[in-house]
């Protein structure tokens, strides 16, 4: 009898390891699968394939470069066969140009809760960045933003209707505005001082990336954080990820930061995984610091 238990309970020992591999090859699988979705994101530009107004068909994103000025051209074919070319900011006059080491960022994200989405681009020209967002509606596709921001985001907590938020980085500084989305495109939405998601933090980092000086950066961080870090110019990012405390203050904020730095090879695109954690709160300015780092490509 004692050798029919112990032999049942081995069995158990067995079948426990089993369920632990077994959850930690999963575990491992997701990984990598919310990696090669967050590379994917700044692939360089070809055909998108999605649903833009949930409908429960496939809408095609043709993006092409012209072969003589590599001006983008961006069109949409619904699944209506109805063909919409994406027209620039009036005063930019373009969608961006190919560049190799700063491809165009194209994304698709229902920014108001509608249950369609919104087209996001984000590419540059020889003065530096350009944002257009783009409403889809049944009989045409309207440009709701533009103009030369280098960050993209959105918060969505529970006390906040949807927010979208650009950046613009100077020299020195970078500074936030924010909009609500309606049926007549965006308004200004004036956001409250706790809301500031770790600018000031991240605004050190950049400054670190493209001088490696940590003193004027202001910077403060690890060596182990900033040994992943090579020098390169900031070129553009977005708020990738928000989580939030029991009061609805951002906890947690996960940005995508692309640089260009010079290597053995010439210049090459980096994109760094952010992560900034509200270290000290203050309804005026409250404190994030730098929890991590990793450069993704």
């Amino acid at each position: 009898m004692k050798l029919k238990i112990y032999v049942v309970k081995k069995q158990q020992i067995i079948w426990g390891f089993v369920i632990l591999a077994i959850i930690i090859v999963a575990a491992i699988v997701l990984l990598m699968m919310k990696t090669k979705q967050t590379i994917n994101t700044f692939n360089q530009p070809n055909t998108y394939y999605t649903d833009l107004n949930n409908d429960g068909k496939t809408d095609s994103i043709f993006v092409s470069t012209d072969e003589k000025t590599s001006a983008y051209t961006v069109t949409v074919q619904t699944d209506e066969k109805k063909t919409f070319t994406l027209e620039p900011d009036s005063t930019i006059k373009s969608l961006g140009f190919f560049n190799t080491n700063w491809p165009m960022n194209l994304t698709c994200k229902d920014l108001d809760n509608d249950k369609t989405q919104e087209i996001i681009i984000q590419s540059s020209d020889e003065k530096g960045p350009i944002l257009h967002v783009y409403k889809v509606y049944e009989d045409k596709i309207a440009k709701i933003m533009s103009g030369r921001y280098s960050i993209f985001g959105m918060i969505k907590s529970k006390d906040l209707e949807p927010i979208v938020v650009v950046g613009r980085k100077d020299r020195e500084n970078l500074s936030y505005q924010y909009f609500t989305l309606n049926s007549n495109g965006p308004i200004p939405y004036v956001m409250p001082t706790s809301m500031n998601l770790g600018k000031l933090a991240l605004n050190s980092l950049i400054s670190y990336m493209e001088t490696q000086e940590a003193e004027t950066s202001n910077i403060e961080a690890n060596n182990k954080i900033l040994e992943v870090i090579s020098k390169g110019k900031f070129l553009d990012g977005n708020l990738h990820e928000v989580k939030y405390d029991k009061y609805d203050v951002p906890s947690e904020c996960t940005y995508m930061i692309r640089t260009e730095e010079e290597t053995e090879i010439g210049l090459e695109t980096t994109i760094y995984q952010v992560r900034l954690g509200l270290q000290k709160y203050d309804s005026k300015n409250p404190q994030y610091k730098i929890l991590s780092v990793n450069k993704i490509k």
